[in-house]
């Protein structure tokens, strides 16, 4: 519930609020159960400790950088501190625990392939019956409501927007999210994670491919075929057993050959490539290029940033993070880098954790507002998995070792549950 309430979700524009509550009475519920005498440092392991360290000092300097700046909206950039910060802190202690970090994310990838399975029920309707006839209701998206987000089609698909392309209807699935643009970048994220959260995976990876599609996004349908050849070299035996420089240089090689063919997608997409749809949505890219070169612009002008929100509403200035840029400076511009990239020191996989955010950084970077979208972060804390072994199916690392005979020591009995502390006390 906290995700599905925090921006940039499909009710985190109206009840941001919400996610703050459902995230801090989830915190209390995990204390509860874990047992509040464990220590912070024994609550969040190290990897979540960098994603939360790296995003509370992106976000205090820019709400520090907004106040000494007089921003118009200071309002606003603080309770986007809280927002974040809060958010960020509570999930790093509930997905500290690995079973509930593994669920939350399962659930999280299912609830985004939900929409995906209606979108193909949509569709196929929508060839032979009137659109209008499909409108279930629609949900008020706050800041969306001359555009087309959060219309509900039969039987339960959010719907963007659509486009007639030879008197076919194609429709834009938006998923759970605000826009169509920024869900292209969570279902790309789901399609590298769901390689940490499950064995048998093809069909989830293909529907998530297909929900990348049905976005009609540029950027999406761009870096579709990136991610599978991405993908598929990551997972390939030669590349697995190479050693690290041959790893490293043939990611490399095979990164520049796979943007330099996403950008020749993106220009040349019939219909939704920028050169087709400079005809037909030229607003749309032109807000994005207009942002992009005024922030350059302004960047140079003035280096420090002139403070988060310190303009005028109803501008596209902060549209993407070269946008933004005016505003927060070169300092804040490095600070959001070392938010997305500082956790790869910390990752037990550092190839599987680049391959989830580049999908999100890139979107972010040249496409959509994301440095204010708290779930956004919440993505980083994905950690690679570490299978129980058989006999303690189930059961944490320490649970093992004491079935098996291993040694378990105070310490490790001190960071467990409550419950299962209680039971290794009685038997040792």
């Amino acid at each position: 519930m906290a995700s599905m309430f925090s921006r940039p979700a499909l009710f985190g524009n109206n009840h941001p609020e919400l996610g703050l509550v459902f995230s801090a009475i989830a915190l209390f519920l995990h204390i509860v159960d874990q047992g509040a005498g464990r220590s912070l440092n024994a609550s969040i392991p190290r990897h979540n400790r960098a994603v939360l360290i790296s995003v509370a000092i992106l976000w205090t300097y820019i709400s520090l950088h907004a106040m000494l700046a007089n921003s118009k909206h200071l309002d606003t950039v603080f309770y986007a501190l809280i927002a974040n910060v809060g958010l960020i802190f509570a999930f790093s202690i509930v997905l500290g625990d690995e079973r509930t970090r593994i669920v939350f994310f399962r659930c999280f990838v299912v609830i985004m392939l939900v929409p995906i399975a209606s979108y193909t029920v949509t569709l196929l309707l929508a060839q032979r019956y009137d659109l209008d006839a499909l409108k279930l209701f629609r949900l008020d998206v706050k800041g969306y409501e001359d555009k087309g987000s959060g219309w509900i089609y039969f039987p339960i698909t959010p719907i963007y927007s659509y486009l007639k392309f030879d008197g076919a209807v194609v429709l834009r699935l938006q998923d759970v999210f605000r826009e169509a643009g920024i869900a292209q970048a969570f279902l790309a994220w789901a399609f590298f994670a769901a390689d940490m959260l499950w064995k048998r995976r093809i069909l989830i990876k293909i529907f998530l491919l297909a929900g990348i599609v049905a976005t009609i996004s540029t950027v999406g349908l761009a870096l579709a075929p990136v991610l599978t050849i991405l993908w598929v070299i990551s997972n390939a035996k030669i590349f697995k057993n190479s050693r690290g420089f041959l790893k490293l240089t043939v990611l490399l090689i095979s990164g520049v050959i796979a943007l330099a063919g996403s950008y020749f997608i993106a220009l040349n997409i019939p219909y939704i490539g920028l050169l087709d749809k400079a005809n037909y949505a030229s607003q749309s890219i032109s807000d994005r290029e207009t942002s992009s070169t005024n922030g350059i612009k302004e960047l140079l002008d003035n280096p420090l940033g002139i403070g988060l929100y310190n303009i005028d509403d109803g501008t596209f200035a902060g549209i993407n993070l070269i946008g933004a840029s005016q505003f927060i400076g070169v300092a804040g511009c490095v600070l959001v880098l070392f938010a997305y990239f500082f956790p790869l020191t910390t990752s037990k996989n550092k190839l599987n954790y680049m391959l989830l955010i580049m999908p999100l950084f890139i979107t972010g970077l040249t496409s959509q507002p994301l440095l204010n979208a708290p779930l956004i972060y919440v993505m980083f804390l994905l950690n690679e998995r570490e299978l129980p072994s058989k006999p303690g199916r189930g059961l944490s690392r320490s649970s093992v070792a004491f079935k098996q005979g291993g040694r378990v020591t105070s310490n490790q009995i001190k960071s467990m549950p409550v419950m299962q502390a209680s039971a290794f006390r009685s038997k040792l």
